[in-house]
């Protein structure tokens, strides 16, 4: 995702999960929370379909590569 935000994705250590964390850069503050909600959906998207959402994935379907 570039200088716009990040996604990382990791096994919780204490419990059978994985957990999310976003970060989501903007101009302004309604914009990074725009992004974020792109970004969260995309990847919900990408889960209950069980496709590969690799960052340059998930960046091309935000276009911003």
């Amino acid at each position: 995702l570039g200088d716009k935000g990040s996604v990382i994705v990791r096994p919780s250590g204490t419990e059978p999960k994985v957990k999310f964390y976003y970060t989501a850069v903007g101009s302004t503050e309604a914009s990074a929370k725009e992004l974020l909600s792109m970004m969260k959906e995309q990847m919900s998207k990408g889960i209950a379909k069980r496709r590969d959402f690799s960052c340059k994935t998930l960046a091309s379907k935000l276009n911003l590569c």
